[in-house]
């Protein structure tokens, strides 16, 4: 039982932890820092600071109270990533102020150690792996982002997006089995 208060207090700050660096991404407040950041990777910037916060009220982000009218948009389901805007501005223009998007482990970890981004992927602009590039589309219409990282996704994918190759490891998947849990935990966190 403490193992398994532990796993959903970690899951719980993990989510608070994206909507507050997403927040930052989607409200504009980094957009000049993204290209600062992204062009000097290897120096040590700080981007500032997105604060969200919440109480019995409403959801505020940076002191500011806000209600999330939210859609939902998958990039890996409109794998071009040049019509990213277009779709965040329709959306906008619906009177949508957030979107939820999920990410799809099975895409991007296909074989185990293997991960779609960064380094290890093509990751060039036109990559539907890239999501700095899926971020910067909803900051330039205004959009917030939540994300909704999973591992468990439905969304009508194979094994809800689960790869796999998590079917032959010797713990029940979506469990707390340990073997499990350090495949969630360490594959696919820690390598997003």
């Amino acid at each position: 039982m403490w193992l398994q208060l532990r796993f959903l207090r970690s899951c719980s700050l993990l989510l608070l932890i994206n909507l507050v660096v997403i927040c930052g991404f989607a409200d504009g407040s980094l957009k000049g820092e993204l290209n600062a950041v992204n062009s000097n990777h290897n120096e040590r910037s700080e981007p500032p600071q997105t604060r969200a916060t919440w109480d019995q009220h409403s959801l505020m982000i940076n002191d500011e109270r806000i209600m999330i009218f939210s859609g939902e948009f998958h990039p890996f389901r409109l794998p071009v990533p040049g019509l990213w805007l277009d779709v965040f501005q329709k959306i906008k223009s619906m009177g949508f102020n957030g979107v939820s998007f999920y990410t799809d482990w099975g895409l991007l970890e296909g074989n185990p150690g293997n991960v779609m981004v960064g380094d290890n992927g093509i990751n060039n602009d036109t990559d539907i792996w890239n999501l700095d590039e899926f971020f910067v589309a909803a900051s330039e219409a205004g959009i917030y982002l939540i994300a909704r990282p999973g591992p468990y996704i439905n969304a009508e994918t194979s094994a809800g997006g689960i790869p796999g190759w998590v079917l032959r490891i010797k713990g029940a998947i979506r469990s707390m089995s340990p073997d499990y849990a350090t495949i969630v935990h360490h594959q696919r966190i820690s390598s997003l």
